[in-house]
C-alpha cells in the first residue's frame, strides 16, 4: 500500500478538525461556512463523467485551482470561496462534493510556500468494485485533459485474486491491488492512485511542483 506523508497530514487534519491557523478572510465574507462541504459548481447539471471533466478543467486554471506554486499560504486562502475545514502553518484543507462525491482537498507549504496539493475522494460504495469504476472515471477525464497517462502500472502484491476480476475491489481493499497513473506537464507532477488496508480503500489526486521535486 503506498502512502505519502502528505497524505496522512492531511488525513490527521481532516479527523481532528484542527483550526489553529488565521485564513486571513473576514469570516463575515462567506456567511461562516468553515467546515461544511461545498460543492463546486463545475458538477452542476453534468453527468458523472461531464463534471469530472469540468473538475479536472478547474483543477488546471492555474498550476492547481486557482492557486500557483510558490503562492503563499495567506495568499492560497483567498482562492477558495471559504475557509478551510482546518489547517496549521504547513497545510489546509478543504471539504468539497465533486461529481457526487465527498473529498477533501489539501494544500501542502514548504517555508510558506504551495509544492503540493490533493483532493482525496471519499465515496461510500458497498461494492468495491465501484471504486475501480471511480478511478477509471477520473483517469479518462485526465486522460481528456492531459492525453494518455505516461506511466500507469496494476501492482498486484498478492496474486489471491489476479484471475478473478469480480474480486478485484475486494483485492484493493486488502492491499493486494494498487492502481497508478502518472502525467508530466509542464511545471507539475500528476499521480492519480487507487489502494487500500484492511478493507478501507484511498482514491486519490495529487498535484507536485516538480521544482519542489528537483530540491
Amino acid at each position: 500500500m503506498i502512502r505519502t506523508c502528505f497524505y496522512i497530514l492531511i488525513f490527521s487534519l481532516a479527523m481532528s478538525g484542527c483550526n489553529n491557523a488565521d485564513t486571513g478572510k473576514n469570516s463575515g465574507q462567506n456567511g461562516g461556512n468553515a467546515g461544511q462541504v461545498v460543492s463546486d459548481t463545475a458538477g452542476e447539471g453534468s453527468s458523472p463523467e461531464e463534471a469530472l471533466f469540468k473538475e479536472i478543467q478547474a483543477i488546471a486554471k492555474r498550476d492547481f485551482r486557482n492557486a500557483t506554486w510558490g503562492m503563499p499560504r495567506s495568499e492560497v486562502v483567498l482562492t477558495e470561496a471559504d475557509d478551510p475545514t482546518s489547517g496549521d502553518d504547513s497545510a489546509v484543507i478543504y471539504s468539497r462534493n465533486v461529481a457526487g462525491m465527498n473529498a477533501i482537498i489539501g494544500y501542502l507549504f514548504e517555508d510558506d510556500r504551495l509544492v503540493k496539493a490533493k483532493y482525496m475522494f471519499r465515496p461510500q460504495h458497498s461494492d468495491f468494485n465501484q471504486y475501480i469504476t471511480d478511478y477509471k472515471n477520473l483517469k479518462a477525464a485526465l486522460e481528456k485533459k492531459y492525453g494518455k497517462a505516461h506511466k500507469q502500472r496494476d501492482i498486484w502484491s498478492n496474486d489471491l485474486y489476479t484471475n478473478i476480476p469480480a474480486e478485484w475491489g475486494k483485492a484493493v481493499s486488502l492491499g493486494y491491488l494498487t492502481y497508478l497513473s502518472y502525467w508530466s506537464i509542464k511545471k507539475t507532477e500528476i499521480t492519480l492512485m487507487l489502494g487500500g488496508e484492511n478493507e478501507k480503500i484511498d482514491l486519490w489526486l495529487e498535484y507536485k511542483s516538480k521544482a519542489s521535486a528537483k530540491k
